[in-house]
């Protein structure tokens, strides 16, 4: 942003301490906006947020692929306690698919991962490709 921009930004975000959005069960803070400014770090509920945005998105227009994304916590808990910690995740989640109603009926599953506490990355998993892909933006 321009710098009149980020001004007038910083005087919203300081005046609207009790304005809040909640969607998809996640909420933002002005607090929580104050982090998408250049050298600050995401949270989770950022992250979270923006790829339930992409999942929403995805679901509304029937034209692009058919997507659903763990939360962030998703990885780090199958990191911890590997699969048997995670293996209902996708049971007890409001998943969007197919007839048979099953996760593999996706095109693509998203897995936000919080790399050494410093980096966001994105693990796809490509059903119809069959592959699973690390996307990392340096």
């Amino acid at each position: 942003l321009v710098p009149d921009l980020q001004d007038a930004v910083k005087v919203a975000m300081q005046c609207c301490d009790d304005l809040t959005e909640e969607r998809f069960g996640i909420k933002i803070t002005p607090q929580s906006l104050s982090q998408l400014q250049p050298e600050h770090w995401l949270d989770d509920n950022i992250i979270n947020y923006f790829f339930a945005l992409v999942t929403s998105r995805c679901v509304e227009n029937p034209a692009l692929p058919r997507v659903w994304n763990f939360l962030s916590q998703f990885y780090v808990k199958l990191s911890d306690t590997g699969y048997t910690g995670v293996q209902t995740w996708a049971k007890h989640a409001r998943i969007v698919v197919g007839p048979a109603g099953s996760i593999f009926d996706l095109d693509m599953v998203l897995i936000p991962v919080h790399v050494g506490l410093a980096h966001w990355c994105c693990a796809c998993i490509h059903f119809k490709q069959k592959r699973i892909r690390f996307v990392c933006v340096c």
